[in-house]
């Protein structure tokens, strides 16, 4: 599944990211 992780690969850190930056 390498459309999967391609396109997740930039949401995930962008989403896990956003979420550190607010706690």
């Amino acid at each position: 599944m390498p459309t999967s992780t391609q396109a997740v690969a930039p949401y995930a850190p962008r989403v896990y990211q956003g979420l550190a930056e607010e706690t």
